[in-house]
């Protein structure tokens, strides 16, 4: 998962909840077990939302649970959630900077999509470029920024100077 685009969402505690619909459509889960995962989302989201609806000295129980070191038993007022349901809230709520953060670089990342490396493309041209990522992306042969992007090796700062590169002789799309 390390290189994975939503490494954070890739948990273990939450595999239940991203898993369950690949698993019914391949018909390894059981009618039951969905609808026992649908009843928990439901709550997780309807807790999660009365969190942020209520506030307590100036700022939403959501944005207390985010504080390092609280836990949802500490908070005042809140709703009756399972045991399951408080868990996964508390990380949610733990980790949502890190996802908002996380999300828009993949939303970046989506974007280098319209930029296309033209097959014939020299690499050597480009100053600023090391001999490892030419040679990787020579060899490889990336259609895109973004294929570019993931070979390892390739640091972003080079995936901006290619950018700048291309730029120079095409528009995105």
């Amino acid at each position: 998962t390390s290189r994975a685009e939503f490494r954070l969402h890739l948990r273990q505690d939450n595999a239940d909840l991203r898993l369950a619909d690949l698993g019914r459509n391949a018909g390894l889960i059981s009618q039951a077990d969905i609808e026992k995962t649908n009843k928990l989302a439901a709550e997780i989201n309807a807790t999660r939302r009365e969190l942020q609806r209520r506030h307590h000295q100036g700022n939403s129980l959501w944005a207390l649970l985010r504080r390092p070191g609280t836990t949802y038993q500490q908070l005042p007022e809140t709703p009756q959630a399972s045991p399951r349901a408080v868990e996964q809230l508390q990380i949610e709520a733990r980790y949502e900077g890190y996802i908002k953060r996380q999300t828009a670089q993949v939303e970046k990342m989506h974007q280098l999509e319209a930029w296309t490396i033209p097959p014939s493309f020299d690499y050597q041209t480009i100053p600023g470029l090391r001999a490892e990522a030419r040679q990787k992306l020579a060899r490889i042969a990336p259609e895109n920024l973004r294929q570019a992007a993931r070979i390892d090796g390739v640091t972003p700062a080079e995936i901006a100077l290619l950018q700048v590169w291309l730029k120079r002789t095409q528009e995105p799309g």
